[in-house]
């Protein structure tokens, strides 16, 4: 729901280079406003890393404007090392690429419902068919995997 009670039209489409700027300042809002990041350290209003050259990300957008009101990305193995490879984790993946990890899921305030990162899941979902992916990791919440598993995603919990 928005202020007003009503929801916008939200549309959800694997995002193209057009997007960028977007999608780079709704991650800024959104992990600042949460107090993921220290918004000091992004001056330009732009959160980006190294693993975004090396991923398809998927945009939900809202409104007449078109405003980026949520996003999330995989990271492509045959592209990069994936961060859940490395510290803290350092997991061994036997075919890096076939595999992929989400992350950066992140919606702004007035629209987590749930239901946009669920279908942003599932866009990512045909991203990773036609990349042939076969192994995908991501790191959720209890309550979000319980949800991914409720509508049939096949997760498995690591650790």
């Amino acid at each position: 729901m928005t202020q007003h009670g009503v929801s916008p039209l939200v549309t959800i489409r694997v995002a193209d280079e057009n997007d960028v700027e977007a999608i780079q300042r709704c991650r800024f809002d959104v992990y600042a406003e949460e107090g993921y990041i220290d918004p000091n350290n992004f001056p330009d209003g732009r959160e980006f890393d190294e693993y975004d050259s090396s991923s398809i990300s998927v945009v939900a957008t809202a409104g007449i404007r078109t405003r980026a009101v949520g996003t999330t990305r995989i990271i492509l193995g045959k592209y990069s090392v994936l961060p859940i490879q490395d510290s803290p984790h350092f997991l061994t993946i036997s075919e890096p690429e076939k595999a992929g990890e989400i992350s950066r899921l992140c919606v702004r305030e007035g629209f987590r419902d749930g239901r946009i990162s669920i279908a942003m899941y599932r866009a990512l979902f045909d991203v990773i068919a036609k990349n042939n992916i076969e192994e995908v990791y991501a790191i959720v919440d209890e309550a979000f995997y319980d949800t991914l598993c409720w509508i049939g995603f096949p997760f498995e919990i690591m650790g």
